[in-house]
């Protein structure tokens, strides 16, 4: 069964075509970034050619864009980001950028999607819209990146986004709500973010989870269980793995090598 993932304003979804064939001419609503797992795919515009698309191509389709679809010979697997009007009014900067569709052949622009693949494949549960939303603003900076405006002085707001980040690392945070509050687009804020923090909006809220974790897995009797969902992790083994890539140590052996009660002599002078 194709996985798939529908959260506030996005789907995610994967889709599998076993054998080899030409879907009718068809168009949807909704804007969406597809990612060419594997196979061979191609999309046939009529009157315009076709876009033939090899294993992580990446490609965006604007709304009601019409095409035939042809999957090649051994079948093809896609994994698409499907977008809500108002995900594609916050996040497409350019309308006349993004009113025509697009091909990346093997670009920066596949590695977030593919992320975002994995992330649906393995760990569906530990996905969420500010995750999502980060990594859409990576595959936007990456396609338009000539759009972007470079800030040579820190603003003041990255300050302001870091603390709510690091105060509430739990809440139900957005990247479009920390952009609106600055008063900047979601990409310029992602990019801006890391440029002067170092990693990207996602990662720096994990690493804020890890440390609130840390402080009550030392400092009360918490199952690890309940420290796992007092600090934003869909469960225990969603923050093990964020420990392990953060602190390269699970909860458990954090906890025990923080609560050993044994003492030593005090040095001599």
């Amino acid at each position: 069964m194709p996985r798939r993932l529908a959260i506030r304003d996005f789907l995610l979804a994967e889709a599998i075509h076993r054998d080899e064939c030409l879907y009718p001419e068809h168009a949807f609503a909704h804007a969406h970034f597809t990612l060419l797992l594997k196979g061979s795919f191609e999309e046939v515009v009529p009157g315009r050619g076709s876009r033939h698309m090899r294993p992580l191509d990446a490609a965006f389709s604007p709304p009601s864009f019409a095409h035939r679809d042809r999957v090649g010979r051994g079948g093809a697997r896609l994994f698409t980001l499907w977008l809500q009007h108002s995900a594609a009014d916050a996040f497409l900067v350019s309308a006349d950028f993004w009113h025509v569709p697009r091909l990346w052949e093997s670009a920066p622009v596949a590695l977030p999607l593919l992320r975002l693949y994995t992330k649906l494949a393995t760990a569906p549960q530990s996905l969420d819209p500010f995750e999502i939303e980060d990594r859409l603003a990576q595959v936007i900076e990456s396609a338009h990146s000539h759009h972007c405006i470079h800030e040579t002085r820190r603003p003041r707001w990255v300050d302001g986004a870091r603390k709510r980040i690091s105060d509430c690392p739990h809440g139900a945070l957005r990247v479009a709500d920390l952009a609106r509050e600055a008063g900047v687009h979601p990409v310029h804020f992602a990019r801006t973010f890391r440029q002067f923090l170092g990693v990207r909006p996602a990662e720096y809220r994990c690493r804020a989870r890890v440390a609130m974790a840390c402080r009550l897995a030392t400092s009360t009797t918490l199952p690890l269980s309940q420290v796992a969902l007092a600090t934003g992790f869909a469960d225990q083994s969603h923050m093990t793995r964020a420990f392990g890539r953060v602190l390269g140590i699970a909860p458990a052996a954090y906890r025990a090598l923080l609560r050993d009660d044994r003492s030593t002599a005090p040095a001599r002078g």
